[in-house]
């Protein structure tokens, strides 16, 4: 006799694909793009408090052994500075220190956008020396603002270029020492956390969301100087994730080069002399022997009127509408 036979559903017995797992969360960077992007020291930042640790401790235990073998020591006291020596700020920058972290991270978290956190894209055409702040600085209106907001704070890598003196949005200068205890704070340290105090860990920014800011005296000539090199500086950090990076040397010498050949037929002096530098630094920059440090370039920018990035990447054209004032 004929039976019927029970059709059971059928499994895949193949082994699923199981993506890529990161070791850390994959925190992602804040204002990509954008002249608030966020700085690569309060991304280690935020990126401990995500995992409620001090900001040392996930260095010296996740992030340090990645960077340098021998770095496995995990101890509070001096930990930071035996890795960094007291150099913390150079993180943000364009150097070694720099790019290793940039790499320990991305390996750590599996993102591919770090670098843009940084100097780095920059590395080749702007000078260390002289480049961020050896101390944090913070507009406490911006963290009021993101706390009344319920937004993440974090700290722009805006604010760690030692030019940049201003808040644009606020109109006030960036305040170094925590109101609390008085102190500076190192751009990384062991308690590291955007907007308090790494040292006494009080709050550093405005419960009020519309506080006046500090009495602040300035001529109008001086707020457009400030004014000018905080939006050249977030435009310059902002194209370094929006499009490809190709800036050179050559580029900085031939369009000094061009105005030089066009306001003064080529004359180096007279040239110097207009723009209120030395005659023999300004012929090393124009033939391309060196290039200028970033508040130097700022102030020759300036001086020409032409936009900061223009500089780098884009070729001087219709040179002969050029008029000095």
């Amino acid at each position: 006799m004929h039976k019927e036979f029970t059709m059971y559903e059928s499994w895949n017995v193949q082994p699923p694909s199981i993506p890529e797992r990161s070791r850390l969360y994959q925190l992602e960077p804040i204002g990509l793009g954008t002249p608030s992007v966020e700085s690569l020291i309060s991304y280690v930042s935020r990126l401990a408090e995500a995992y409620c640790v001090p900001t040392g401790l996930l260095i010296v235990n996740e992030i340090a052994p990645l960077m340098k073998a021998e770095y496995t020591f995990g101890d509070k006291e001096g930990g930071l500075d035996r890795i960094f020596a007291n150099q913390t700020r150079a993180l943000n920058g364009m150097g070694n220190w720099s790019k290793s972290l940039v790499q320990a991270l991305e390996s750590l978290t599996l993102r591919t956008n770090l670098r843009s956190l940084t100097m780095l894209p920059w590395a080749e055409v702007i000078p260390q020396k002289s480049l961020l702040k050896p101390t944090r600085a913070w507009c406490p209106n911006c963290y009021g603002d993101s706390q009344i907001a319920e937004q993440p704070l974090y700290e722009p890598l805006l604010w760690s270029f030692s030019c940049v003196e201003v808040c644009l949005h606020h109109q006030q200068p960036l305040h170094s020492l925590c109101p609390t205890c008085q102190k500076p704070n190192r751009p990384l340290a062991w308690l590291s956390r955007p907007g308090y105090c790494s040292k006494c860990r009080e709050w550093l920014g405005s419960y009020r969301k519309l506080e006046a800011a500090q009495s602040w005296e300035i001529t109008e000539s001086a707020w457009a100087w400030h004014a000018w090199v905080a939006n050249n500086i977030g435009d310059l950090t902002a194209s370094a994730s929006r499009e490809p990076i190709t800036p050179s040397r050559e580029a900085i010498a031939l369009t000094l080069a061009g105005y030089a050949r066009t306001l003064f037929e080529g004359d180096i002096s007279a040239f110097s002399r207009w723009l209120g530098l030395g005659r023999v630094q300004t012929h090393r920059w124009v033939t391309g022997e060196s290039a200028p440090e970033l508040k130097t370039l700022l102030k020759i920018c300036f001086r020409l009127e032409v936009p900061l990035l223009k500089i780098f990447n884009q070729a001087i054209a219709n040179l002969s509408l050029i008029h000095i004032s």
